[in-house]
């Protein structure tokens, strides 16, 4: 069996979103020859480290190559459980690791200014949430109004699935991103639970009793289907063009992390709640707030 077609196996038999699925066919598919046509059983860890070298003389970027390598070996670790192979000839060879991306918190006068000009319900209360818990897009368009409750200590969230979109598979629903882990509840806000209770009088009034009910989807056109996670892309590059400034959705989440972290939360829980799957990731991500 050569790579290749071990790689097209392993997509079939595992349970992949549709957004990581699309990613992993378009990198298999930039592989050249010399990597795909080698037989599974005569690949050994000098092999991958010649790979990545010439990958490098060809031109791709360390990020590039360093997603090649998990998914090449995320193909290996499953021709050992084919029983093709006996060991991953990846799993000890170190690819090369891009640098982290540089996290620039946004100011709390950015963040007033998007939330002065969020003007739909359902997108005003989505934002409220990835503010309050830091979740990630696909986990918050994947919110069922069951997830929610109330108790005496306020208001709950519990996140238990995501929502991905490829062309090649439409909308699915998956396990959160880091699978058990990534399932977790978190304390909502006020401002999140005013926000989705405003919504959600106005969904019923849209729709039906039914669209509100705990089986149905919060951020749903109809209650009993997700909207695709570019929705909220599309109507957040909105609402900081009418803010009038610069911010990336994703660091609603970073500026929830963050602001545990500065507070002096443990670093353990902070990784639970943000659905991590090793604490190490957290530090590995935010650690220099622990050092100023």
């Amino acid at each position: 069996m050569t790579v290749a077609e071990l790689m097209t196996l392993h997509q079939a038999q595992a349970k992949f979103s549709g957004t990581y699925l699309a990613e992993y066919k378009r990198y298999a598919a930039k592989f050249p020859d010399r990597i795909t046509k080698q037989n599974v059983t005569s690949v050994t860890p000098m092999h991958a480290m010649r790979w990545w070298q010439q990958l490098k003389k060809d031109g791709w970027t360390e990020g590039t190559t360093f997603k090649a390598h998990a998914y090449l070996s995320s193909a290996f670790t499953q021709a050992v459980k084919f029983g093709l192979i006996r060991a991953n000839p990846l799993r000890d060879v170190a690819p090369p690791r891009p640098a982290p991306a540089e996290i620039i918190l946004p100011t709390a006068e950015t963040l007033q200014a998007i939330i002065g000009a969020l003007d739909e319900p359902a997108f005003a209360a989505l934002v409220h949430v990835i503010l309050s818990t830091g979740i990630r897009r696909g986990e918050a368009v994947g919110l069922k109004w069951g997830d929610i409750t109330t108790g005496e200590a306020g208001a709950r969230v519990t996140v238990r699935r995501a929502v991905s979109y490829a062309p090649a598979t439409g909308v699915t629903v998956n396990e959160t991103k880091t699978a058990a882990k990534g399932r977790r509840t978190i304390p909502l806000g006020p401002e999140a639970t005013a926000a989705l209770a405003r919504w959600k009088a106005q969904q019923a009034d849209l729709l039906t009793l039914e669209a509100v009910m705990p089986e149905a989807f919060i951020f749903s056109k109809t209650g009993d289907a997700p909207r695709r996670p570019d929705w909220a892309q599309i109507e957040w590059v909105k609402v900081c063009a009418r803010a009038g400034v610069k911010c990336h959705l994703h660091d609603l989440r970073h500026a929830f992390v963050s602001g545990l972290l500065e507070a002096g939360e443990n670093p353990v829980r902070v990784s639970r709640l943000a659905g991590h799957s090793r604490t190490s990731t957290t530090l590995d991500v935010y650690g220099h707030l622990l050092e100023g």
